[in-house]
């Protein structure tokens, strides 16, 4: 009895492994957007123009699906004007203006906001703040890193179901914690 039970358990871990197979990750760079990151899926871009009273932003936008979890980055410019009002009013280094804003839009459910950097240079540094987050129903989770440096925004994020596989997480959160910045000064 314990032989068969034994390859019953062989086999069950077979079958389990063969299912999710685990994703290989390639550097995808973008020059314009002066970023790198680790990519399990090919990335499609897209970009969006959005008028406000002091100028025009465009949303650069990066997005690949794999294995039921979708991986975006985006990134866009601040107009000057705007970008010297936000620093003005924000409180400490980490804060994102309008995060909280954009969380209640997509109806987001933030869980253990905290305080992120990414060094890009002896004299830069990237800062902001990473989270874990549900859509409200929870019928997704997902892990975001908004990141502000200068007048440019980051924002990385994965969407995964509500229940993921190991192998989905865990993927997640290379794709997120693989970013890159590139510094401005070398363009």
């Amino acid at each position: 009895m314990s032989r068969f039970r034994n390859l019953l358990l062989l086999f069950a871990l077979l079958a389990l492994t063969s299912c999710s197979k685990k994703a290989e990750f390639k550097p995808f760079i973008s020059k314009d957007g002066r970023f790198e990151i680790a990519s399990p899926t090919s990335m499609q871009y897209k970009s969006q123009l959005s008028h406000f009273e002091n100028g025009e932003v465009t949303m650069h936008s990066y997005a690949g699906e794999r294995d039921g979890v979708v991986y975006t980055i985006n990134y866009f410019d601040i107009p000057k004007v705007i970008n010297d009002e936000w620093r003005r009013i924000t409180t400490s280094a980490y804060e994102i203006p309008t995060l909280q804003t954009m969380l209640e839009a997509n109806a987001w459910v933030a869980e253990d906001r905290k305080g992120d950097e990414v060094k890009i240079s002896e004299t830069e540094v990237a800062r902001g703040e990473h989270f874990a987050a549900t859509t409200k129903g929870k019928t997704q989770n997902l892990y975001i890193r908004v990141l502000w440096i200068g007048n440019r925004f980051y924002q990385v994020m994965v969407g995964y179901p509500p229940k993921p596989s190991y192998q989905q997480e865990m993927d997640a959160k290379k794709f997120v914690w693989s970013l890159k910045l590139h510094s401005a000064m070398q363009n």
